[in-house]
């Protein structure tokens, strides 16, 4: 352990085994906080790699307190890593709802904020959705309705453990890049949006050493997400071949937003604003068109490779008001009180 601690105390990378021994006692609590938090700092100032990323990863996945069936179709998760101080409404997990009234299988892996107002597990608990479901509820709502929520540390303590020094070192560091990649579902397809453009290509070749089916990293001027207030880069990883390129709000059909109509509150006013997006009533058409574009792209990973296209249908969706049918299946499977 002291030969792997000593290398990034010297600001030298590790290997992806090395990381996964790391992580496996930081996981077991065989690492003191003082040596967890020297960890972190050393691997943020070199730089974390794909391999540390990778291993990191590994560990997390194989200490997981319960583990999530594996269904027979395709399943996918959109996600930030948060960490982009914007404080907007929560768009992945607005997408997520409507993508799943768009037929996609989405499993959403979930956590509170750590810096910003409202993370998913806050505007869904202000939406009155339950997070501690239980494995065979989630994959009901999964086969029947198309979403589930996992709330993270209902799977794996890792994150419970890690919840007080990340709030004290007011500073990204790999905690934020792990998140979207340990969802216990192990999706085979996800879209994964991070605070700094630096991070796409470290992400893109872990999601490659992780085997993913189909997946991209993006970053939007500052956001963690798709957005249409500036270009967006993208690196995509399709059958173990990595491309990259930019995305315009032309690719999409639509005009360039202002991203001040993108900030968001607390959870009670994010959820507002959420429900009348599923409802069909949203009158922020920033929020609305920005929410569209990450669907519509998630459905090119899906195969669907036409971006405007995808758009209007996404739009209709929208417009239609199916979004909400997920939160009218809660209530009355009794998941929701009135």
């Amino acid at each position: 352990m002291n030969f792997i601690l000593n290398k990034l105390y010297n600001s030298k990378n590790i290997s992806r085994d090395e990381s996964n021994y790391l992580f496996s006692a930081i996981i077991n609590k065989k690492l003191h906080l003082s040596q967890l938090v020297a960890i972190l700092i050393s691997m943020k100032i070199k730089g974390e790699n794909s391999e540390e990323i990778a291993g990191a990863v590994n560990a997390i996945l194989s200490n997981q307190i319960k583990y999530f069936p594996k269904p027979k179709y395709i399943i996918s998760d959109i996600v930030g890593t948060g960490g982009d101080n914007m404080n907007t409404l929560n768009i992945s997990t607005g997408s997520a709802f409507i993508a799943a009234a768009c037929g996609l299988k989405i499993v959403k892996h979930i956590n509170y904020c750590i810096s910003s107002k409202s993370g998913s597990a806050d505007v869904l608990l202000a939406m009155g959705i339950q997070l501690n479901q239980s494995r065979k509820i989630s994959l009901k709502l999964l086969d029947n309705f198309n979403l589930c929520f996992l709330f993270a540390p209902k799977y794996n303590n890792f994150f419970s453990y890690c919840m007080n020094i990340r709030k004290q070192l007011k500073t990204r560091t790999i905690l934020n890049i792990l998140g979207p990649l340990v969802n216990p579902a192990k999706p085979q397809i996800i879209l994964i949006g991070v605070y700094n453009k630096n991070l796409l290509i470290p992400l893109i070749k872990t999601l490659k050493l992780l085997q993913y089916k189909h997946a991209a990293v993006v970053h939007c001027n500052g956001m963690d997400e798709i957005s249409l207030h500036s270009k967006t880069h993208v690196f995509e990883l399709n059958n173990n071949i990595i491309s990259n390129y930019i995305l315009t709000p032309k690719d999409f059909g639509l005009d360039y937003i202002c991203k001040k109509d993108l900030i968001g509150g607390i959870p009670e006013e994010n959820a507002k604003c959420l429900i009348k997006l599923l409802k069909g009533n949203c009158t922020n058409i920033s929020y609305k068109n920005t929410i569209a574009v990450n669907v519509a792209f998630l459905l090119k990973l899906h195969g669907k490779n036409n971006l405007i296209q995808n758009t209007k249908n996404v739009l209709n969706t929208i417009n239609n008001g199916s979004g909400y049918n997920y939160i009218i299946n809660l209530i009355n499977e009794g998941y929701i009180k009135k």
